[in-house]
């Protein structure tokens, strides 16, 4: 196959080899795939509402023909129940396909509890289902005779006693015997949560693999899918010091009608165009294999203007690519512990499994996929609402399942990857501030987490999901003071009533902010956490206005090796 226009020269492109593969028969043989499993919704199992109505089952017709659900069967493999179409249009649900007994390719079907219905006609407790998705039903009771835990499922062609086709499975083993009852079906990995429904992550390679929802239940919709496609690639073998690897990309189209056709792709690294050609599908499939260079950039990989970021981060992070960016460890009844990452790299982190914690003891950030771009910030807090109450602009914030709890008076924190290795480490002391009632953050994110100089109080309080506050006027290696206007008349006309005084200030220096007049009496003092800018209106600490005439405003620096002064000469009128 032959690259569009502007194809690099093979010496200098890291696309050296390019093949354009299409699947064995074997895979097109997979029709219908679980995509969507919720075992454990909130509230008590026996509840309407819970568990004894809102378990459900997504299936999706991935495949090139019309599946119809006539002996089609499910199966936790202690019983099996027929599936059936959902005859009545339900309320609030007019969205919804009732009454269809086929899943056309490209459509998504919701396998539901029968006691659904009754939940919400009477309660009006709607799973939110999006999108238009068949709605189906288990001709029991209960959906697979009530899902629990570690149920897995078996969707196959045939009869209460016996298998004649297996349309689907979701379990830890293959399933090898004729029987459909011949003991239970389980699948472990990952753990059931209650609340959060597991999802595909990936299904066009094999081993198919499931995660946690980002969105805790997605039914009628794939969170995986972005305008009608799925892409997921796969990496071979990479051991340093190699400088490539091979990289397997699939496509699906799933969102499509038609089977076959010709779409235009690119692939980005850093934003730049580096490789671009036509993309051939057959059977809504197709399969790219390319050599790429290992770095800490993204590529992007784009199709009809829809990018998919291709993780480098599987094989390769830089150093240290998180680093904590801001910590408030004073939890209350009303404010809730967080800590704020940062991604100082300039590739894209998957934060899945990360965690937190010190060498002793240590919890699981997030369990399911979650990238954090580069440059961006993610906020990890106790408790999510109580945070968002306080800061409702702010995102994105993760709760996790299990808090590492912030100790008030210092704390060692460490990030670790998947593996293990320690990715950041931070200490602080109450010592080192004088009020700790406030965030804390990070001058310079490259210097060391550990070091008293590199952590001063938050000046507006805090700043959860954006830049630190310091990084602009502490990060500095020499103090610098400016005021203005000269002269400044504050005689409340609207123009100049106010003195402005700007600091810029190294981390390591605590302040003291005065203002004299002219015969050397301190007038004004400045309290409170040291501010990059403050305002005077030409009033002492009494409130009574100062004369006019010359003023001095006197910074005096106290850091470990002494003290020293800034003064800036003004002059105020009225």
């Amino acid at each position: 196959m032959q690259a569009g226009p502007g194809k690099l020269n093979l010496h200098h492109s890291v696309l050296v080899n390019l093949v354009m593969l299409f699947y064995p028969c074997l895979l097109f043989s997979q029709k219908l795939i679980i995509t969507e499993l919720y075992r454990n919704p909130v509230g008590t199992e026996s509840a309407l509402c819970a568990g004894m109505s809102h378990e459900f089952i997504e299936i999706t017709n991935i495949g090139t023909d019309t599946l119809f659900i006539s002996n089609l069967f499910l199966s936790d493999g202690n019983e099996a129940d027929s599936i059936l179409p959902f005859d009545i249009q339900l309320v609030d649900h007019d969205s919804c396909i009732s009454g269809q007994s086929f899943i056309a390719p490209g459509q998504i079907g919701l396998i539901l509890d029968p006691d659904y219905q009754k939940a919400i006609e009477k309660q009006r407790c709607n799973l939110p289902v999006k999108n238009a998705p068949i709605l189906f039903r288990s001709s029991d009771n209960e959906l697979g005779n009530g899902l629990s835990d570690d149920d897995g499922i078996l969707i196959y062609r045939g009869s209460r006693n016996h298998v004649d086709s297996i349309i689907c499975l979701v379990s830890d083993s293959p399933f090898e015997s004729e029987s459909p009852v011949s003991g239970k079906i389980t699948f472990s990995e990952p753990p059931n949560i209650e609340g959060r429904s597991i999802v595909a992550g990936s299904f066009l390679f094999d081993p198919q693999k499931y995660d946690y929802s980002v969105n805790s239940i997605t039914p009628g919709w794939l969170e995986r899918m972005q305008n009608g496609w799925i892409v997921e690639w796969k990496f071979g073998n990479y051991l340093p010091p190699q400088t490539k690897v091979a990289c397997s990309l699939s496509c699906l189209c799933i969102g499509q009608n038609t089977h076959s056709g010709n779409y235009g792709w690119l692939l980005k690294k850093n934003r730049s165009v580096i490789e671009q050609g036509t993309l051939y599908i057959e059977n809504k499939r197709a399969q790219l294999v390319f050599a790429m260079q290992v770095d800490s950039l993204d590529y992007g990989f784009l199709i009809n203007n829809t990018e998919w970021i291709i993780d480098l981060s599987d094989i390769l992070l830089p150093g240290s690519p998180l680093k904590i960016n801001e910590i408030f460890p004073f939890g209350t009844q009303y404010e809730t512990e967080w800590f704020e990452l940062a991604n100082t790299s300039s590739m894209s982190i998957n934060l899945k499994n990360w965690k937190v914690g010190n060498l002793e003891d240590a919890d699981v950030i997030i369990k399911s996929e979650y990238r954090v771009s580069p440059g961006a910030f993610v906020v990890i807090a106790k408790n999510k609402n109580l945070l968002l109450e306080a800061y409702p602009d702010i995102a994105p914030v993760i709760e996790p399942q299990n808090w590492h709890t912030l100790n008030n008076s210092g704390d060692t924190l460490c990030i670790f990857d998947v593996d293990g290795n320690i990715r950041d480490m931070v200490y602080y002391k109450s010592s080192w501030f004088k009020n700790m009632n406030r965030a804390i953050e990070r001058v310079n994110s490259n210097s060391d987490g550990c070091d008293s100089t590199n952590w001063v109080l938050c000046s507006i309080g805090a700043t959860p999901g954006y830049p630190n506050q310091a990084n602009f006027w502490r990060n500095v290696s020499s103090a610098k003071m400016e005021i203005g206007p000269i002269p400044f008349t504050p005689d409340n006309n609207g123009k100049d009533d106010l003195l402005k005084i700007s600091l810029s200030i190294p981390a390591y220096n605590s302040v003291k902010l005065c203002i004299f007049d002219f015969t050397g009496k301190n007038v004004r003092t400045f309290s409170g956490p040291l501010q990059k800018q403050y305002f005077w209106n030409g009033r002492a600490d009494n409130g009574k206005a100062v004369q006019c005439g010359p003023f001095f405003v006197v910074a005096e620096l106290t850091s470990p090796n002494g003290s020293t002064y800034l003064r800036k000469k003004g002059i105020l009128w009225r």
